[in-house]
């Protein structure tokens, strides 16, 4: 745990920034192999390396490097195929993506992604592996910021362990997109920020919105470490939400108070608006139930914020979510 606090003073991070981009056509994605469960919908934005920007490749890798340090232990804890980050910061691809490599004979075949190579340990010795692949174009994205790629690698290691609701056609190991987002927020981002530390100083020095600063007070008391890293969590989830508001419109009309009011008719598998996730993150950044507890491949409840619970506050928004009328269903 040392080396990841020696390796975080980098953190010290501008949350906020504003810089036009063009809006490509969007579509909606979902694949086990070639290329996976994407953060963004499938998008034809390419973003080449410049030499300024707000993120440099040692930055990029410095991030990506800490959650593997987080998660690389939980995944062998839960019995999950090995965890592989690849991050990968010449391609100009802006999106991130998540799949499972595990089947050998597939290697080299058209469609099966280059990272499956990863599953040859020795000479005909193959080990599936859970991939997460992180895109250079979406660190270069001018709306990105350092703790924004935190949770976007934090959302593609929910779709490998962040259970119910999964997609109905990969349900034996996909969580949906609202529930990655979740996940992000509600578990993976608070073990990232606790490892790399000093979250109450951040939020006393960081320029965090009344509302947020209130809220996460309200969930989790005055100066302490997890209001910090609610705080930390939701202004990162803001900057990440116009990143992906930019895909389609102005960006700007992102924000804390603009709730989307939408209800869906059943869970929505694909990926919501952009102001949808950000209310996700925040209900997850609020959440009072703790990150150690898992959440359930089956049973909603189980880690998660909900009505009827004691922590009444944090649960999925309904603009993606609705609830089982009963468990398993």
């Amino acid at each position: 745990m040392k080396s990841i606090l020696l390796g975080l003073l980098f953190l010290g991070i501008n949350i906020h920034s504003a810089k036009p981009v063009e809006t490509p056509v969007v579509t909606a994605s979902t694949h086990i192999h070639g290329p996976g469960c994407g953060f963004f919908p499938a998008n034809n934005l390419r973003i080449p390396i410049r030499p300024t920007g707000q993120m440099s490749e040692l930055q990029f890798r410095q991030v990506l490097q800490v959650v593997a340090q987080v998660y690389e232990p939980i995944f062998r804890q839960n019995g999950r195929p090995k965890l592989a980050i690849f991050p990968k910061w010449t391609d100009d691809t802006v999106n991130a993506y998540a799949f499972i490599c595990n089947d050998p004979k597939l290697i080299g075949t058209a469609n099966y992604p280059p990272e499956c190579n990863r599953m040859q340990t020795s000479s005909g010795v193959y080990t599936p592996i859970s991939v997460v692949s992180m895109f250079g174009g979406l660190a270069r994205h001018p709306l990105m910021t350092q703790e924004g790629l935190i949770i976007v690698a934090c959302h593609e290691i929910g779709h490998h362990l962040a259970g119910y609701p999964r997609y109905a056609a990969n349900s034996a190991w996909a969580a949906t997109e609202g529930q990655s987002d979740y996940f992000a927020t509600a578990k993976c981002a608070r073990k990232v920020f606790k490892a790399i530390g000093s979250n109450a100083l951040w939020a006393q020095r960081a320029a965090v919105t009344f509302e947020i600063r209130n809220t996460c007070v309200n969930s989790f008391g005055v100066n302490s470490e997890a209001a910090g890293i609610c705080m930390r969590s939701s202004m990162a989830s803001l900057a990440l939400a116009r990143v992906l508001g930019s895909l389609k419109a102005d960006p700007k009309g992102i924000n804390f108070s603009n709730v989307d009011k939408s209800i869906v008719s059943s869970t929505f598998e694909a990926h919501p608006a952009a102001q949808c996730r950000l209310d996700t993150y925040v209900a997850g950044a609020v959440c009072r139930v703790p990150d150690t507890e898992d959440f359930s491949a089956v049973d909603p409840r189980k880690g998660s914020c909900g009505p009827g619970k004691v922590e009444s506050t944090g649960f999925r928004p309904r603009c993606w979510y609705r609830p089982p009328t009963t468990i398993g269903s």
